[in-house]
């Protein structure tokens, strides 16, 4: 088997809709050691929702009057899920993150599909 074969087996593959882009950044640690913050940061990079996505799905961020939360929308049929390519690293921290986010009992309910796609890797 070659080198590149031995990679793709060993590289977990997370298929994300956009739902799934803007929870996972709120899941991973905001603080922590260099190199957890460092794989953290490639995630998020990985997963950001370019502009041009943004304007094809008419993506847009509100403020909830009265609040200091944000309503954020789009056309869920102009949607299309993307695959993510994690390293090794990238796939343990999403995991080790959403198991002690669940050992906590901090898991929100809008994560739940998106935890559940980590979890199964």
């Amino acid at each position: 088997m070659s080198g590149k074969k031995k990679l793709e087996k060993r590289s977990p593959i997370l298929r994300l809709g956009i739902l799934d882009r803007i929870n996972i950044p709120q899941i991973l640690p905001g603080k922590g050691a260099r190199l957890t913050l460092q794989v953290a940061e490639d995630i998020r990079k990985k997963i950001r929702i370019t502009i041009e996505e943004q304007k094809r799905i008419k993506y847009r961020e509100e403020l909830v009057p009265g609040t200091s939360d944000f309503r954020i929308e789009w056309d869920k049929r102009k949607e299309v899920e993307i695959e993510v390519r994690l390293t090794p690293l990238e796939a343990d921290l999403l995991k080790k993150t959403v198991n002690f986010l669940d050992q906590q009992e901090q898991i929100l309910k809008d994560w739940m599909p998106t935890c559940d796609k980590i979890v199964e890797l």
